[in-house]
């Protein structure tokens, strides 16, 4: 599994992680998005410590300065 983008924090050298799931709607994708964060769960990929998750969908669209602050709070620490 690969996610969407890998992110490196330094000085810690520490990676983050992050998954837009942008196909919300359909079926199959949410179910293997599912599988995959489960699947990096075992793996140590959690959120709140090293995973970032973004949605949207036709209802719901992304809202940029949202994700501009999340990740402004993870690298100003």
């Amino acid at each position: 599994r690969y996610p969407d983008f890998v992110l490196l924090k330094m000085p810690e050298r520490k990676l983050i992680y992050h998954e837009h799931l942008g196909l919300l709607e359909e079926k199959e994708y949410r179910h293997n998005n599912l599988i995959k964060l489960n699947e990096y769960a075992k793996s140590g990929i959690r959120m709140g410590d090293n995973l970032i998750i973004t949605f949207e969908t036709e209802y719901a669209p992304l809202i940029l300065s949202d994700v501009k602050n999340v990740v402004r709070n993870i690298f100003k620490k």
